[in-house]
């Protein structure tokens, strides 16, 4: 990610040492659970007018996928953009506008998920397929043999 991206920030609840060693900035959520609490953090902790999400378990990103988010988020005038491969949205993969902080902040106490919220802003969809999200141990050795 770093090459798409002017600072990294980890979102975490557990691990937060861990975390540490492998990303200066380390922040945690304390509105609720789900991804919205984690983007939410992460909004309120961002430098930048924009801020790039991606879940850790998609290892290998597009190396466009910034631009893409942008450009569509730019075209439709919208503080967000989120990918969706025509069948089903991958929130999670989302580029936000940090103006969104305090939105996302009682959404996410609220129990809002993600993807309900980043609709309700008025979200840009990037039609693509997604990263391959890799969630368990097979999946990760089907990876490694692609290699």
């Amino acid at each position: 990610l770093a090459p798409q991206s002017a600072e990294q920030i980890i979102s975490a609840n557990r691990n937060l040492a861990h975390y540490a060693r492998l990303c200066p900035r380390v922040v945690c959520d304390t509105a609720g659970q789900g991804p919205l609490a984690g983007l939410a953090a992460l909004l309120a902790a961002a430098r930048y007018p924009w801020l790039l999400c991606v879940p850790c378990d998609a290892p290998q990103l597009p190396v466009d996928l910034a631009s893409r988010l942008l450009q569509a988020a730019l075209a439709a005038k919208a503080p967000a953009s989120f990918l969706h491969d025509g069948h089903r949205a991958h929130p999670t993969f989302c580029l936000v506008r940090t103006t969104l902080a305090a939105s996302a902040q009682l959404a996410a106490a609220s129990r809002t998920g993600l993807h309900t919220w980043l609709t309700e802003q008025g979200a840009a969809l990037v039609h693509t397929a997604p990263p391959m999200n890799l969630n368990t141990a097979e999946e990760f050795a089907a990876v490694e043999t692609m290699q």
